[in-house]
């Protein structure tokens, strides 16, 4: 009789192990386990979709590359697998894509920066691989960017804020100041 030996998912991070990825110990491959636990690829393809109908194209096909890259076990898992509980809640496509584009606007990363508008690129065929590469050459700076959040519902705090001058109208204000601390700009 030959004993069985068990393959035990041992974790590829600093933190626990993955839900669904871990590393083989007998080959020290990043391996998917078959789960239907994890959010991240439906997070990414939400947000890509997203931000094709806020005409974001650039953003939509990174986002898009990347939940392929994650599929296939690049270093996209590498990077968010078993980071967020709640992928599109935290923001977690908008903080890779933060984190990108932050290296980009450095002028750290002259190869992705040919992809991006704010840079005076266009988007080219080689702009998944780019970010790839990205992603690989400055991977402490991107997992710091995955700490950060992002402020993105300036919308939705204006409401609030006309809401309130309609208030203060209805008090008989006519003029007032108004200071927002913390604005994104």
């Amino acid at each position: 009789n030959t004993p069985s030996t068990t393959l035990t998912p041992q974790c590829c991070h600093a933190r626990p192990c993955a839900r669904s990825f871990f590393r083989d110990p007998t080959c020290g491959n990043l391996s998917h386990v078959a789960t239907d636990a994890d959010p991240i690829p439906d997070a990414l393809a939400l947000q890509a979709t997203s931000c094709e109908h806020l005409g974001s194209p650039v953003y939509a096909a990174l986002l898009r590359g990347l939940r392929l890259d994650y599929e296939r076990l690049g270093i996209t898992p590498e990077l968010l697998a078993d980071r967020f509980d709640r992928p599109v809640h935290d923001a977690v496509a908008l903080r890779l894509l933060a984190g990108l584009h932050a290296i980009v606007l450095r002028g750290a990363a002259p190869r992705l920066a040919g992809h991006f508008p704010s840079t005076g690129g266009s988007p080219g065929h080689d702009l998944i691989d780019a970010a790839l590469a990205t992603l690989r050459e400055h991977r402490e700076e991107i997992d710091g960017s995955l700490d950060k959040t992002v402020q993105t519902n300036e919308g939705g705090r204006s409401v609030v804020l006309l809401a309130l001058s309609h208030w203060l109208t209805g008090l008989g204000v006519d003029a007032f100041d108004l200071i927002e601390i913390g604005a994104s700009a």
